[in-house]
């Protein structure tokens, strides 16, 4: 069950596996995002069916991350509208892009 500082950006399941990235506001006021791909790509990719990949913005860096997505929603709604489904894999990039600091980690393997 989600709370509701927290929303799924992807859920799928098929014959390949699942994935699903879930999006949150901390109790610190981050934004954490979590994806957790059990899919065939990572098997290709990686060698491996499990990735699981975070990446958080720190508090004070989430005003300028809702400005580069043009958006006066909320944060959470924000995603959902821009990286939710597919996009969820353009995140990081985004990020990049925009200069907006951010924490990343991985964990790869079974």
């Amino acid at each position: 069950m989600f709370k509701k500082n927290e929303v799924v950006l992807q859920r799928s399941t098929s014959k390949k596996g699942s994935i699903t990235v879930t999006a949150k506001i901390t109790d610190t006021g981050d934004l954490r995002i979590d994806g957790h791909d059990l899919t065939s790509q990572g098997k290709n990719l990686f060698g491996t069916t499990e990735v699981e990949w975070i990446i958080i913005v720190k508090a004070n860096h989430i005003p300028a991350f809702q400005s580069a997505l043009e958006s006066e929603a909320p944060i959470l709604t924000s995603l959902i509208t821009r990286f939710s489904d597919q996009n969820t894999t353009k995140i990081k990039s985004f990020l990049d892009e925009q200069g907006i600091p951010y924490k990343f980690s991985n964990r790869i393997g079974d």
